[in-house]
């Protein structure tokens, strides 16, 4: 089952890569992909959610090491992370004209991408500690049927 719930939460998270993360306006649409490649940037305007990807993709590194309750820490830090992408109101850029000058673009709208992108961060916690439940329930299995092979 957990297998197959962080398959889940990895494909939700490509493909938010493709979708509308950020509604600006009526004509401008901010992907995905965009945000992951400038938004280390959301650190000058102390906005940290875009961090919440380091934390998931070291989570995700952490669990396929066996390192399960690393991962797991790793994974919550990285969903209360992603919360600040909450607080974010404008995006900043140069007009269309190229001048230097940054200017402030209002969000509109969240896109369908962004809660991919959320629930994506999300759903790993919950894979890795129900992997740990298994490997637990495992153990206890095998514990058991030794004992029961003793008796015999």
């Amino acid at each position: 089952m957990y297998k197959n719930l962080i398959r889940f939460s990895i494909v939700l998270y490509f493909i938010s890569l493709a979708l509308p993360i950020f509604f600006c306006g009526i004509r401008s649409t901010t992907y995905g992909f965009e945000i992951l490649l400038f938004g280390w940037m959301g650190i000058f305007t102390l906005n940290f959610a875009w961090f919440a990807n380091l934390f998931y993709g070291l989570a995700l590194a952490l669990f396929i090491l066996s390192k399960k309750r690393l991962a797991f820490m790793i994974s919550i830090l990285g969903a209360i992370i992603a919360l600040d992408a909450f607080r974010i109101e404008y995006l900043y850029g140069s007009d269309i004209s190229g001048t230097s000058f940054p200017i402030a673009i209002a969000i509109t709208s969240f896109g369908l991408g962004f809660y991919f992108w959320l629930t994506a961060i999300y759903i790993l916690p919950f894979a890795i500690y129900f992997s740990q439940e298994s490997i637990n329930q495992n153990h206890e299995t095998i514990q058991i049927r030794e004992s029961l092979r003793s008796i015999h």
